[in-house]
């Protein structure tokens, strides 16, 4: 595997060089981290789908940590190496105890020194900390309810928090994570829907992300929102059957499921976790390391995914999607095979006329172009981005 992280890396590199050359801010929307501290954060906004600080657009990629169950110290080692990475985007626990409280203030001074964007969650006291902290650069945005369809919050309720939030801080955004199809009935609730897709080991089928990113997408639409995905990057732990026999996502299965988030429309990923009481991520350094070899991929194509006209592609191939952008005279398409089973010969006539196909990762790719289309084998769990010109 750290073969094909390699080769698959020098690729990139070499797709990178010639994409800076053609984007002349190189990584629109996904910046290497780098230190917030110099510029003082006093904007945060959605505009037209896509998160901006200080109007310029991000792509907020990152971590879970669920920090009550964890030190300061740690909180910010988990940080630390989430930034060293190359993510730019943390969700992080504030808790009551003062000892943290007085931490808090240290970590979010410390994120911002390493380019690192934080989402804060305080499910009791969530309004002070607003009020001591909503001044720190390195502030993105605050989750006002997690697991919104649990049923312990209506609608109405969450609307109400979301108003004495934003009454607070204007400044910044608001951010719930939900993860059935009745998140419908939370529009307009905040300026971000999050939603979870945990498949694996949970008897569902992993092409239901795209479905469920979907149907927030649509939700939000109305409303000026975005929608992030929060992807499954650890091992159920619910139960004695998943203790005995735990579940472990395979690299490629978390591949598979970011790009089904990223062809149904998602502008933010949230990885769920980095750590919790039963899961720490570096002890599974096989996930680990493919998901930092996601990082260079994701910057690769985020400007088209933030400033691209984005359009969905009809497949009609069981569990295969895909999507195209088109950003100037360029144009992007991702095609994700969903499922166990490969596709053998699979045709696509692309909605628009395109010409020069490059793949980003030749070494894997079995597809050809002609005539519009483009046809060959999908394999199990497949990914494959192509750029064109117009």
């Amino acid at each position: 595997m750290k073969n094909t992280i390699k080769l698959a890396t020098f690729f990139l590199l070499s797709l990178i060089m010639s994409l800076c050359l053609f984007f002349d801010n190189g990584f629109l929307g996904f910046p290497y981290p780098d230190s917030l501290s110099q510029s003082q954060i006093r904007s945060v906004k959605i505009v037209k789908g896509i998160t901006t600080v200080n109007g310029k657009p991000l792509f907020p990629l990152g971590f879970y940590h669920v920090s009550w169950q964890s030190t300061a110290v740690e909180r910010i080692k988990a940080m630390q190496n989430i930034a060293k990475a190359g993510f730019n985007t943390i969700h992080v626990s504030s808790t009551t105890d003062r000892n943290d409280q007085s931490s808090y203030g240290d970590f979010l001074d410390q994120s911002a020194q390493q380019g690192i964007y934080v989402i804060t969650e305080q499910q009791i006291n969530l309004q002070n900390v607003v009020k001591e902290f909503k001044h720190k650069p390195a502030v993105l945005a605050w989750n006002i309810a997690d697991d919104v369809n649990d049923g312990k919050q209506t609608p109405h309720d969450i609307r109400q928090l979301n108003h004495k939030i934003k009454s607070l801080d204007s400044n910044h955004i608001t951010y719930i994570s939900g993860y059935s199809d009745e998140i419908y009935k939370f529009e307009n609730c905040s300026d971000i829907i999050a939603m979870q897709s945990y498949p694996i080991g949970n008897n569902d089928e992993i092409s239901s992300t795209y479905r469920r990113v979907s149907l927030t997408r649509e939700t939000v639409a109305p409303f000026n929102g975005t929608v992030y995905a929060n992807i499954q990057a650890f091992s159920w732990s619910d139960s004695q059957e998943h203790l005995k026999h735990p579940v472990i996502p395979t690299f490629n299965e978390v591949k598979n499921m970011t790009y089904q988030a990223l062809v149904a429309g998602v502008k933010g990923i949230i990885y769920y976790t980095y750590y919790d009481s039963s899961w720490y991520l570096p002890d599974h350094p096989k996930l680990w390391e493919g998901l930092k070899s996601l990082v260079p991929e994701v910057k690769t194509i985020t400007p088209f995914l933030l400033q691209g006209s984005w359009r969905k592609i009809d497949v009609n191939y069981q569990n295969v999607f895909g999507a195209i952008w088109v950003l100037n005279d360029k144009a992007m398409v991702i095609l994700t095979n969903a499922s166990n089973q490969a596709v053998d010969n699979f045709t696509i006539p692309l909605p628009i006329s395109v010409k020069n196909l490059r793949s980003m990762v030749p070494e894997i790719s079995r597809m050809n172009f002609r005539h519009g289309k483009l046809y060959g084998k999908l394999e199990p769990l497949a990914v494959h981005t192509y750029f064109f010109n117009l």
